[in-house]
């Protein structure tokens, strides 16, 4: 993936080991994220991602765990050549300040393929059908009923 540094601000992403999915995007400026917010992150970076795929940009999950700092949206198309930014929603009751040069996020690359919309009267039958949400697994209000107050499911 081709990287170009707008400023000496950005950090070049990282991979944390060889077979890491994701590499680590860092914050280019200080900013605030207060309770409830979400702001717009700049990185300083340009990218390009490989023909034939694209990139998508994912909280990390330390951040979305710990203090509930997830990512919205995030899809870089094959041939979008402006900065990337990330945009960070806090989902906590706390306000947080980040410094420079944190990481803030992850951009994964995955194929993509371009598929032409053909307009059709009737879909292929299938067994699922029109079953929407929750209709592979249990009655949402069951499932969480029964996991009320745990922190996780290994608890």
């Amino acid at each position: 993936m081709k990287v170009v540094r707008m400023t000496k601000k950005a950090r070049l992403p990282t991979r944390a080991t060889p077979r890491s999915a994701g590499l680590d995007l860092y914050s280019a400026y200080q900013f605030d994220l207060e309770q409830g917010e979400s702001c717009v992150v700049k990185t300083d970076l340009c990218i390009q991602v490989p023909e034939g795929y694209y990139a998508r940009i994912v909280e990390r999950s330390s951040w979305a765990k710990e203090y509930g700092v997830i990512v919205c949206g995030g899809v870089i198309d094959e041939d979008y050549r402006g900065e990337v930014k990330i945009i960070l929603h806090n989902l906590s009751s706390s306000d947080y300040r980040f410094q420079p040069g944190v990481k803030i996020a992850q951009v994964v690359c995955q194929k993509v393929c371009y598929p032409t919309v053909r307009e059709v009267k009737d879909l292929d039958e299938t067994i699922r059908g029109t079953q929407g949400f929750g209709s592979s697994n249990e009655p949402p209000e069951q499932f969480l009923a029964e996991r009320l107050g745990k922190r996780s499911i290994s608890e």
